[in-house]
């Protein structure tokens, strides 16, 4: 795998983050996440624009290695909440047709 590549790949990551970062901060619980998620960004975008050799030895280091490990952890903690919030999301009582009869 070339620099370029794994640039790329920081880049994605970068994006990935700050857009997961900015929707769980729409929630104030979200918040406490989100912000840690736009930090794990800036840490992509920051490793993402070094030069050739200090990428390389960054690499080699697995220096994002905790940021990287923290955005898979979030994004199960969030999907797991986003999964509890739409089960929950019908709770207003059964109407009874009108039209049905019981007997």
């Amino acid at each position: 795998m070339t620099l370029e590549s794994k640039r790329n790949w920081l880049l994605i990551l970068q994006i990935f983050c700050l857009i997961e970062g900015i929707l769980m901060c729409i929630t104030i619980v979200g918040a406490i996440f989100g912000a840690f998620a736009i930090i794990a960004s800036n840490k992509f975008k920051a490793m993402k624009e070094k030069d050739d050799q200090t990428l390389t030895e960054a690499i080699k280091k697995k220096d994002n290695l905790g940021w990287a490990v923290f955005s898979i952890f979030a994004c199960g903690i969030v999907g797991v909440l986003g999964m509890v919030f739409v089960y929950f999301l019908d709770t207003t009582p059964d109407k009874k047709d009108d039209n049905i009869i019981d007997i």
